[in-house]
């Protein structure tokens, strides 16, 4: 799974942001990579705690196996959401596009 996430969100998000951005392309490019760093450091530590937090508060442990990834896919979804209701600039409902 992570060969198949891992290998395609960083470009899908390199191609997002560049279709996305007229200026600054550099700097939002960089502050993604950053943020992508940052994330793949603390995403193993925080996945892990929540695991032991739920194995050792549930009884089942059908249960505390599965909430980290439960708690994936409610940022997955949330990210979906966020992503569904971008526009790209120039086309109708974008703000850089209007005339002052």
């Amino acid at each position: 799974c992570r060969g198949i996430g891992g290998n395609s969100s960083f470009p899908s998000l390199a191609i997002l942001l560049n279709s996305m951005l007229d200026q600054h392309l550099g700097a939002m490019n960089g502050f993604a990579a950053s943020v992508g760093s940052l994330v793949r450091a603390i995403a193993p530590v925080a996945c892990g705690s929540l695991f032991s937090a739920a194995s050792s508060i549930s009884e089942s442990p059908e249960v505390a196996q599965g909430l980290p990834f439960y708690l994936l896919v409610a940022l997955l979804l949330c990210g979906l959401g966020m992503t569904a209701g971008l526009s790209r600039p120039g086309q109708p409902g974008s703000e850089q596009g209007a005339a002052p």
